[in-house]
């Protein structure tokens, strides 16, 4: 097995691979290796994260990150869309799968290529094993004042479907998946956050703090979101589509509350309880809400809350409500900052921007998605 990968020139690549981007690259379409890929990814991903490597198999890259970006696609457009791509293997002078990467991190330097031998297919877990750890030797081997630690992973997008409604066929939901080394996930959107008045600010107003606090609670998410929009080969697969213009789905509230959009891909958007009951409450607001004024909304939203949560304690409920409509709390900056992150986490902030709370200070908050795009459903 080859140590490292041998040199080439390729004229007219559709993108510019930088340091630590892995691209399979195959000619001949070998079915053995494309199915072993497609059977593995999530694991291949992982063992190449290990070794400080991201692992691009195109088919499922430019799968997911169109679905992200333009989420509005028809299936056949989508496919259309991957076919229209150029082949990288017809750019290449090799007719053996390979895997293609760059020793510069600015991607306008160097390629390899390593060649994986057909002799090894009956073994795949181990030869790809051997080439990440192979690759990783040879970057080390030019940048030795650097650790291949230091190379920063790109996000994945994975999705699973739910099968839990029986009038949905497809409900698919995505999410980024934030395994990145150096970003931790927030837990917000996990799991319902402890009511402590601790979070007030005698002097400041929730007001005050909603763009600064609702920016910090997603700051992580924005990194990878952005890492997805302008490092190497992601850009051939985004190019042309997020300036496309603004193509927005319906957003149908079912009768239990559950959110979805029929038009991209019918996916439902999962968040809490609580912040559920604020966008809710939003929603039924299209002329918005001034947070020196949610006190006026306190029954309102304590109903919806009690209709999304009805088994949490009385208590409990009336505590919570009490905190995020006390516009000197910074409970409903966490709450938006939530609502929006459950948005991001399924699709471009170009697109989402339209369905989660913006507003100015001082002005009224509200969701800019016209009222003619939501549905209740009775």
């Amino acid at each position: 097995m080859a140590d490292v990968g041998h040199r080439v020139t390729i004229d007219n690549l559709p993108f510019n691979p930088v340091r630590g981007q892995v691209i399979y690259v195959d000619y001949d379409n070998n079915k053995r290796i494309n199915s072993f890929i497609v059977s593995n990814y999530d694991w291949l991903r992982s063992m190449f994260r290990e070794n400080g490597l991201e692992f691009c198999y195109l088919p499922l890259l430019g799968e997911e990150l169109i679905s992200y970006h333009a989420p509005y696609l028809s299936d056949k457009q989508r496919q259309d869309l991957l076919q229209s791509i150029p082949s990288i293997a017809s750019l290449i002078e090799t007719q053996s799968p390979s895997l293609l990467y760059a020793l510069d991190e600015e991607g306008d330097g160097e390629l390899r290529l390593l060649p994986i031998n057909a002799r090894w297919y009956n073994k795949l877990d181990k030869v790809f094993t051997t080439l990440a750890d192979n690759i990783r030797k040879d970057l080390a081997s030019h940048y030795p004042t650097r650790r291949h630690e230091d190379v920063v992973s790109e996000p994945t997008i994975r999705y699973s479907l739910s099968e839990d409604s029986p009038d949905i066929k497809s409900d698919i939901r995505f999410s980024l998946s934030l395994d990145s080394p150096d970003i931790k996930q927030s837990e917000e959107v996990a799991k319902e956050p402890d009511v402590r008045y601790s979070l007030k600010r005698s002097e400041v107003s929730a007001d005050d703090l909603f763009d600064a606090e609702s920016e910090a609670m997603i700051s992580d998410l924005k990194k990878l979101v952005e890492a997805l929009k302008n490092k190497g080969v992601n850009t051939m697969f985004i190019h042309g589509i997020v300036d496309e213009g603004e193509r927005l789905s319906s957003l149908v509230i079912t009768k239990d509350y559950r959110i979805f959009l029929p038009e991209y891909q019918n996916r439902e958007i999962i968040m809490p309880a609580l912040p559920k009951a604020v966008f809710i409450l939003f929603l039924k607001h299209p002329e918005g809400i001034r947070f020196k004024d949610l006190a006026d909304y306190h029954d309102e939203l304590l109903g919806i809350y009690r209709a999304l949560n009805p088994i949490g304690g009385t208590k409990r409920q009336l505590q919570s409500i009490q905190a995020v409509t006390n516009p000197m709390s910074n409970s409903i900056n966490e709450k938006c900052a939530q609502i929006r992150e459950a948005f991001i986490k399924n699709f471009d902030d170009s697109l989402a921007k339209n369905y989660y709370i913006t507003g100015k200070k001082g002005e009224p908050k509200r969701i800019v998605l016209a009222p003619s795009l939501v549905v209740w459903e009775q």
